[in-house]
């Protein structure tokens, strides 16, 4: 699993997958700065995933596991404790999930919770 640090990994991804999707397409509502940067997933096993938070409510995220790829951008939000996805444009493999909202607890003093069968993986923001 190559290791993914400075978002050089999703921006590859996205960049060549949604590239044809100006942002000016999206009309997300800014979202809470505090929560804004890139959050990479950690404690689950052989899986790879970012999440991209922009203060101005935009999103880009990344999953990979084995053959499975999902990729998706959209508005984001907080509500109370739980960090809202709502996609406006996905894309996934054979076998990925396709999603259109994605709602995230936030724990642990701004990690991302999320539930990958019997385990729960965390996002974590970099430093």
């Amino acid at each position: 699993m190559p290791q993914l640090r400075s978002g050089i990994w999703l921006a590859a991804l996205l960049g060549a997958a949604l590239a044809a999707s100006p942002a000016s397409a999206q009309s997300c509502k800014p979202a809470r700065a505090d929560m804004a940067g890139l959050y990479t997933l950690r404690g689950v096993m052989e899986t790879g995933s970012q999440i991209m938070l922009h203060a101005d409510g935009r999103f880009q995220y990344m999953l990979a596991y084995g053959a499975v790829d999902e990729l998706a951008e959209g508005c984001w939000q907080r509500v109370n404790d739980v960090v809202v996805l709502t996609t406006t444009k996905m894309q996934v493999s054979k076998g990925g999930n396709r999603f259109s909202r994605l709602s995230l607890p936030v724990v642990d003093g701004g990690k991302l919770a999320r539930q990958f069968g019997q385990r729960t993986g965390m996002y974590e923001r970099g430093n």
